[in-house]
């Protein structure tokens, strides 16, 4: 990995936990739960909107595997703490 796609790929997380926290807070004060702003920021943020010129910007097709690769991770994380009987946080 160099560190433009290392550094894409930081730029990239940090946009989409961004945009999920302030869209989660934002539905929040409209009375919704914050899962509603968060799935909200994922369209947003992918393909869906604007024909993909978003997501094409903020994450090149270099670093699309990795990203791929750490949603795994996180889901599969998420799972584990979800059959251990834990709320994640």
């Amino acid at each position: 990995m160099t560190t433009h796609q290392t550094s894409s790929l930081l730029v990239g997380l940090a946009a989409v936990v961004f945009l999920a926290r302030v869209l989660g807070m934002l539905a929040r004060r409209l009375n919704q739960p914050a899962v509603i702003g968060e799935v909200l920021a994922g369209i947003a943020l992918g393909p869906t909107l604007f024909h993909g010129a978003l997501s094409d910007a903020l994450f090149p097709a270099g670093i699309r595997p990795l990203l791929a690769a750490l949603a795994a991770v996180g889901v599969a994380a998420f799972m584990f703490l979800v059959g251990l009987g834990g709320t994640p946080r």
